[in-house]
């Protein structure tokens, strides 16, 4: 029987697991442009966390994983928004 050791990094990620997404900084989140970067780095988010609840609970790190995983969802939202007043200014002119 084998067993997994789970290593926290420095900056509170948990490296040891699979699929683990890279630990995003709010600001870089802002910045990024490319609606369909944001949604695959999202999905990965939400499988991350679907799959790691518990494990993510017991490090106490999910607070973390969700607050990245709600920005990503909000960038999109917001790239979506500008995307159709882009559209809705055009038909005006």
């Amino acid at each position: 029987m084998s067993t997994n050791t789970i290593v926290m990094s420095s900056n509170g990620s948990i490296n040891s697991l699979q699929d683990c997404p890279p630990l995003l900084e709010i600001d870089k989140i802002r910045q990024m442009n490319n609606r369909q970067k944001l949604k695959e780095l999202e999905h990965q988010y939400d499988q991350f966390i679907e799959k790691y609840t518990r494990i993510l609970l017991l490090y106490n790190v999910i607070d973390k994983y969700l607050h990245i995983r709600d920005e990503l969802i909000i960038r999109i939202a917001e790239l979506d928004r500008i995307r159709r007043l882009k559209i809705y200014a055009s038909r005006l002119e």
